[in-house]
């Protein structure tokens, strides 16, 4: 995974009160003022995602909704427990 290359690692979590279940991407070699470790969760900018809004946008309601699942399918068999 290129994932792993750059010491970036997606983190499931429990919610703690719902119960609901989230994921975090994590990159270790990034460090934030003030921090003794260099652990930060990893948000990318709106400019990277343009290209998945005009997909959205042409797709109807039911392709979308099953290319989701396809995608979170195959991050679930790639991801260690």
């Amino acid at each position: 995974l290129s994932l792993k290359k750059r010491g970036v690692f997606l983190v499931k979590k429990k919610h703690r009160w719902t119960g609901r279940k989230k994921a975090h991407l994590w990159d270790n070699k990034k460090r934030r003022e003030g921090q003794s470790q260099k652990n930060r969760q990893v948000k990318k900018q709106v400019a990277e995602y343009e290209k998945k809004i005009e997909e959205m946008k042409n797709k109807k309601n039911q392709e979308f909704v099953a290319s989701k699942k396809r995608y979170m399918l195959m991050i679930k068999k790639t991801v260690p427990k």
